[in-house]
């Protein structure tokens, strides 16, 4: 794992500027997890069970 300074020398960039790209980019993440990958889960997750219930219906008759 890295340490704070060695990203920053790494990248050359500011202080100030690395915390606020961090900040921009926990904002980010956060948007993709909660509008993007969240929704799509539960949407798999759903036809999944779906899917069960159709095979379960099928395996029966």
């Amino acid at each position: 794992m890295y340490r704070v300074d060695e990203i920053i020398e790494s990248l050359g960039l500011e202080r100030s500027v690395y915390y606020n790209r961090r900040q921009e980019a926990v904002l980010l993440f956060g948007y993709a997890l909660w509008a993007i990958v969240i929704p799509r889960e539960k949407v798999m997750q759903e036809q999944k069970v779906v899917d069960k219930q159709n095979y379960d219906i099928n395996t029966t008759q």
